[in-house]
């Protein structure tokens, strides 16, 4: 992967998080709702790779915790 890819990748995830944050303080996202990456993926319109990137991130700061079924 080049690092041009790898910016706009980085950065898309950046965006996200910081949505999907605010969806979670704001309430949008109530605690122990379920999503799948498929739907998260269409609802903020990104691929599922920076959508990981974003999950992951809130994932370390303690805002969702992943449960794989």
């Amino acid at each position: 992967m080049d690092t041009k890819t790898h910016s706009k990748s980085s950065t898309l995830a950046n965006d996200v998080f910081d949505q999907i944050r605010t969806a979670i303080v704001k309430g949008e996202l109530a605690p122990g709702s379920k999503a799948n990456e498929p739907q998260l993926s269409k609802l903020y319109g990104i691929s599922r790779g920076p959508l990981r990137e974003a999950i992951r991130h809130l994932e370390g700061c303690t805002r969702i915790h992943l449960l794989r079924y």
